[in-house]
């Protein structure tokens, strides 16, 4: 049987530009998640740790009036 080789069509107009919306959305969201994240530490109440992929954020100011 013999094949024969086609050449690979590029992907369909829509498709690429759903992707590009969404690869902006990720960043718009990441930079904003950044932004909150800084304010919130500013002010001592979370704190950030990285767990391998994820970022963990601990209310510090909570925990303290739990202790007491």
């Amino acid at each position: 049987m013999h094949h024969i080789k086609t050449e690979k069509l590029p992907p369909l107009r829509e498709k690429v530009e759903t992707i590009e919306v969404l690869r902006q959305t990720n960043k718009a969201t990441a930079a904003l998640a950044e932004l909150v994240e800084l304010q919130l530490e500013s002010i001592n109440v979370l704190e950030s740790q990285k767990v391998g992929r994820e970022t963990l954020y601990v209310n510090r100011e909570l925990i303290e009036i739990q202790k007491q």
